[in-house]
């Protein structure tokens, strides 16, 4: 703000002088750039997890005017707990925004169930208002998102195996003019933690014989064809067939991560909240084909009708009250007098 009122005095001190800058100083000196705005227009992606500490910066970097940012973001979509009202850094948006609601990522089938994982909660605007998904669709659509139950961690891994090899065949089945895809970066397997998807990655290729590469902040990470990652970083992302495991009750979300903020209401919301997020970025990565799975008791955020009976094959009716026009396919695979392995450690 500060350097806002200098840029603006600045301003006045040329508009005294004829409009010109003083002879004996370099238009491009670093001084003289302090005193003006870097751009005349910034685009801002994935805005909903910007702190307010980057707003001030992007407002510093360009003069306020009709053309000034062109903003984008959805909160339902926030995976960091940065809430920011714009109107208090110096960026207004009310009356300037416009709701996208068509989805050209993902199918209708995908979007009806990662839609009822948000459902029922308050999402802002990123002012004082509020956003909702009403009206979010889309024109694609494909196969009905499945739901897996596994007995333990060796069954939810040898299930995965066995979808990631169908996909492959899937992907590089030539098409009718002769053309053949390469699957490699177009299949990803979803994980909550930076531990689980390590392990799920030497279960993969040592049991399997399936390759894979780590996710990172700097892009993915090894010459495997199968992607593998935390929801954090499927963010921005894109895959035509992806797999979300390890999905159970006290692994998504954290029970120990929730727990301790219990004796704070809002804190404890606002961490729910967090990864019903989290999970919402994870399954709307997925153009083409959806697979949720989870060993023991299933994630309370998961999108299934309480008191369902677990069968093969089965289908899994539509919340009681839901307005969504497909039922996820469900896949159960009967306990047998295996003992199980050992689960995915909650840290």
């Amino acid at each position: 703000m500060e350097r806002a009122r200098k840029i603006q005095i600045w301003a006045e001190h040329k508009a005294e002088i004829g409009g010109g800058d003083l002879v004996h100083l370099d238009d491009n000196s670093s001084g003289m750039r302090y005193l003006r705005h870097r751009y005349q227009h910034i685009v801002v992606d994935e805005a909903q997890d910007l702190s307010p500490a980057h707003w001030k910066m992007l407002r510093a970097m360009v003069a306020p005017s009709p053309d000034d940012l062109f903003i984008a973001s959805d909160t339902h979509q926030r995976i960091y707990d940065r809430h920011v009202t714009l109107s208090t850094v110096g960026i207004n948006i009310r009356g300037r925004s416009s709701k996208l609601t068509l989805s050209y990522r993902t199918t209708q089938e995908i979007l009806d169930q990662a839609t009822k994982v948000v459902r029922g909660a308050i999402y802002d605007d990123l002012d004082d208002g509020t956003d909702t998904l009403d009206g979010y669709h889309s024109l694609l659509h494909a196969p009905v998102p499945e739901y897996v139950a596994c007995v333990d961690w060796t069954d939810e891994i040898t299930q995965l195996a066995e979808t990631l090899k169908q996909w492959r065949s899937d992907i590089t089945q030539p098409s009718p003019n002769g053309i053949t895809r390469d699957a490699a970066g177009r299949l990803a397997v979803c994980v909550a933690d930076g531990e689980m998807a390590g392990r799920v990655a030497e279960d993969l290729r040592k049991k399997h014989g399936i390759t894979t590469a780590t996710l990172t902040k700097d892009g993915p990470q090894g010459g495997g064809e199968v992607h593998i990652g935390t929801m954090h970083r499927f963010n921005g992302l894109e895959y035509q067939k992806l797999a979300i495991i390890g999905a159970s009750d006290g692994v998504l979300p954290r029970t120990a991560l929730i727990e301790q903020y219990q004796a704070d209401p809002n804190r404890y919301e606002r961490e729910l909240k967090k990864s019903r997020n989290q999970l919402f970025v994870a399954a709307t990565r997925a153009r083409d084909a959806l697979r949720i799975s989870w060993h023991g008791k299933p994630s309370r955020l998961l999108p299934l009708q309480a008191g369902t009976n677990y069968s093969p094959r089965s289908s899994l009716p539509p919340p009681s009250g839901g307005t969504g026009t497909t039922t996820a396919a469900f896949t159960a695979r009967q306990a047998t007098s295996r003992q199980p392995s050992t689960k995915p450690t909650n840290t």
